[in-house]
């Protein structure tokens, strides 16, 4: 695709999809986001891609990976990776998606910060990643008790 045919197709794009492509080409902007670091997941750099993106606050992934916040990332996955997994069947099936959906996950964790009188940033979003089934139950009541967490990923779909 040319750059005139996605700069034409944008327009046509809902907010969740152009949020992905914002983060993903904010990661781009800012240098490799891991792709070639030894021992680095897909999934951590879509974990990573996500938060920034929800914390305003662009970095190259190998900035981060020197970080406190990306050892906690790393203790923080499976727990994450299995909430994902066992209430949003696909969720990881398409990028672009994948993106936009765990953004808007985000963003629902950094406005209960907010409330709360927090500033998100990436630290402290890493450290609050085992608050997201919370967080998502309050914005959603019942869904998860329903298994019903396949109704919204349906949204980024």
């Amino acid at each position: 695709m040319t750059k005139d045919k996605i700069l034409a197709a944008l327009p046509t794009l809902d907010r969740a999809s152009l949020e992905a492509i914002q983060a993903i080409t904010a990661s781009l902007l800012n240098g490799p986001t891991a792709a070639h670091d030894k021992g680095v997941t897909e999934l951590t750099l879509a974990l990573f891609n996500a938060l920034q993106a929800v914390c305003g606050q662009p970095t190259a992934y190998k900035t981060f990976a020197q970080t406190t916040a990306a050892k906690h990332l790393q203790k923080r996955l499976p727990d994450v990776t299995t909430f994902l997994d066992d209430n949003f069947n696909g969720w990881d099936k398409n990028k672009v998606s994948q993106q936009a959906f765990l953004q808007m996950l985000f963003g629902l964790l950094a406005d209960d910060l907010k409330s709360r009188g927090v500033k998100p940033s990436l630290g402290i979003m890493v450290n609050n990643l085992g608050r997201v089934a919370e967080v998502f139950d309050q914005a959603f009541p019942d869904y998860l008790a329903g298994k019903m967490g396949g109704m919204i990923l349906k949204r980024f779909q």
